[in-house]
């Protein structure tokens, strides 16, 4: 965030506008960016000479506010191996000199006592100080990238005297409650928006809770649409104005698009499990969109987050993954899922099929075909694959697996899967609890005959199994240092 003083706003009948940067100011931007990366290996106080330089009575606020930005994303260094404290107490101990000859002999002093130069203990008196720091690295790489993070931190600073908040964001929910939460603020969901406040706002108006407003805001931007309303009072005046800005424009008569930080375009799970159910979704069923973590839903006095939201035509349902929590932590989930009046399926402990209509329960893995074929069913489509068949052909396309951990996967009985295997896939070489595929077994026996590739070896699937029904056995001679030879050779 910016401080107070380099704020730039403009007020107009009652509203207030924050004086964003657009993509056509990126020349202002790359003359400051240039300032610093022409002082790299420089002290800071280099660049902020040469800034001041550029400094005017009309954009000093700026310039400042823009070299703040790159100054808190600078790596530095100190100019000097000494401690610049150390220097400091020995010298001060000597007491006050009134000459330069007796400067000169105290600051020889001191070189003496911590083998250094003169220049050194020149240098490091007030190393320590921010603009004696050396310039290292600059971790803002563009000029757009300057002026997206600008425009976030003069946002910020606009609602440092704000008296409530409201947005709308299309993404980023969990995040925002969370922090929402963590600030100690109080929200309340409405038809399409959550405005902010805090239990002082109940009693009086107050800006206290400004500063927590802003710091919610990187959440909200992050969206790939979103908008803000907030009520900001003039710390002068007292005059209560209006802030109306989103991710289009800002709500002044000028409708040029407002750059901000860009968003992440990686989607972000909260556990193993809500990322398995996502990849496998979208591969199973490329027709359906699937949006993670994709609206408020209003459950009465709670705000309900969803995690993934299913949609195909003017149909959707709503997943929630219950997880393995607390009674406690249950017992508000089911609460915020009673309220929230959406069609809802939910993967979880039996206690919470009371209160939804769908309910998949599970106790370790993801039982994913039953929550397929609940989709399906809701999407009114064909009835899926059963169980068996699924796992039928994962055998026919792989390779090398452990049928024990196949009938696992699927939930079916081993002794039924490998009756099915016997049937339908006679040409599978079937060892122990492995399944192998014939040409599999065919290319590992010719690298074994041509002792070829032997370190690849130790890495296939089931290869233990398959080299002792080949009649090899792999002899450990370290932790990580191993080697196959025939049963034989090992006796002798």
């Amino acid at each position: 965030m910016l401080p107070k003083e380099f704020l730039e706003v403009r007020k107009y009948k009652g509203k207030i506008f924050p004086k964003f940067l657009t993509l056509n100011d990126l020349e202002i931007t790359e003359k400051v960016l240039n300032i610093y990366r022409k002082s790299l290996g420089d002290k800071l106080k280099v660049a902020r000479k040469e800034l001041r330089q550029m400094e005017t009575s009309k954009n000093y606020r700026r310039l400042r506010g823009l070299a703040r930005i790159i100054e808190n994303n600078i790596h530095y260094k100190s100019s000097t191996p000494l401690i610049p404290y150390e220097v400091r107490k020995f010298l001060f101990s000597k007491g006050f000199v009134t000459t330069k000859d007796e400067r000169q002999r105290t600051i020889q002093e001191a070189s003496e006592k911590f083998d250094s130069t003169i220049e050194e203990i020149e240098n490091s008196i007030y190393a320590d100080l921010e603009e004696e720091s050396l310039i290292e690295e600059i971790r803002i790489r563009t000029p757009e990238e300057l002026l997206r993070k600008y425009n976030l931190s003069l946002l910020q600073t606009s609602l440092f005297n704000s008296l409530r908040m409201s947005f709308w964001s299309e993404s980023e929910h969990k995040r925002i409650f969370w922090a929402i939460k963590r600030l100690g603020l109080m929200y309340e969901v409405g038809e399409g928006e959550i405005t902010l406040t805090g239990p002082a706002s109940i009693l009086k108006q107050t800006r206290k809770y400004g500063t927590s407003f802003a710091k919610i805001v990187p959440f909200i931007v992050s969206s790939p649409e979103w908008w803000i309303k907030a009520e900001v009072v003039d710390e002068y005046s007292g005059k209560i104005y209006r802030m109306d800005v989103s991710s289009s424009r800002t709500s002044s008569s000028s409708s040029e698009y407002i750059p901000f930080p860009e968003k992440s375009e990686v989607i972000e799970f909260d556990s193993s499990l809500e990322e398995e159910l996502y990849t496998r979704l979208k591969a199973s069923r490329p027709d359906i969109e699937i949006q993670r973590e994709p609206r408020v839903i209003k459950a009465g006095d709670y705000a309900f987050i969803p995690d993934f939201r299913l949609r195909k035509g003017d149909k959707e349902v709503y997943i929630e993954i219950a997880g393995f929590w607390t009674e406690d932590y249950l017992k508000k989930k089911a609460e915020k899922i009673k309220k929230a009046d959406v069609p809802l399926i939910v993967i979880g402990k039996e206690e919470l099929t009371e209160v939804a209509p769908f309910v998949v329960s599970f106790e370790r893995k993801l039982p994913y075909i039953k929550i397929l074929k609940l989709v399906n069913s809701y999407f009114e489509e064909k009835e899926y694959d059963s169980d068996l068949e699924m796992a039928l052909k994962e055998v026919q396309k792989t390779k090398a697996l452990n049928v024990i951990n196949l009938a696992k996967k699927y939930g079916v009985e081993v002794t039924e899967i490998q009756k099915k295997i016997r049937e339908s896939f006679g040409s599978k070489i079937s060892v122990e609890n492995w399944l192998f595929d014939r040409k599999y077994v065919e290319d590992i026996k010719k690298k074994l005959d041509e002792n070829s590739d032997m370190e690849t070896l130790l890495e296939k699937d089931g290869i233990d199994v398959l080299l002792d029904f080949l009649g090899y056995k792999i002899i450990w001679e370290g932790i990580t240092a191993a080697r196959i030879v025939k049963k034989r050779e090992n006796m002798k």
